[in-house]
């Protein structure tokens, strides 16, 4: 089964999509968590290595990435090189400069009882703040909303 994919901005077929066979799902996911594994296995140099590779995929073909999204979703093609393309450029760049720094094992300043501590990245409730990119940054309200 297929699904057409319409530019809401002029009303054409983009494009025929295939649905997606949710049968399918259990071995797509154990696929994803066996990626993930290898991924993890990986040096940060040698993420970073790969993630410089997808933003050099991004800026060599930026236009007509911008225009797939343009043509997708109906936003011109500079807003959409603008709001989409340069974004996920900027962001890798960001991600293969500072990941290593960012989640790597990081001293803690000793307490009372001991030496110093080697801790892995804390995850919570902001575990994607440690690695969002500087021009994405947090927002944190108080109990008044600012």
């Amino acid at each position: 089964m297929t699904v057409t994919d319409i530019n809401p901005a002029t009303g054409a077929a983009v494009a025929e999509l295939n649905e997606t066979d949710l049968a399918g799902m259990p071995e797509r996911m154990q696929r994803a968590r066996a990626a993930q594994r290898q991924w993890a296995a990986k040096s940060f140099k040698e993420r970073a290595r790969h993630i410089d590779l997808m933003r050099r995929y991004i800026v060599d073909r930026a236009e007509d990435l911008a225009a797939t999204v343009s043509d997708s979703n109906g936003k011109t093609r500079i807003d959409a090189l603008a709001t989409e393309v340069l974004p996920c450029a900027l962001a890798c760049n960001w991600y293969a400069k500072n990941a290593g720094k960012v989640l790597g094992p990081q001293k803690r300043a000793a307490g009372a009882s001991g030496p110093a501590a080697r801790r892995a990245p804390a995850c919570g409730h902001d575990a994607d703040a440690q690695v969002r990119a500087p021009q994405q940054p947090a927002v944190h309200r108080g109990h008044d909303g600012r």
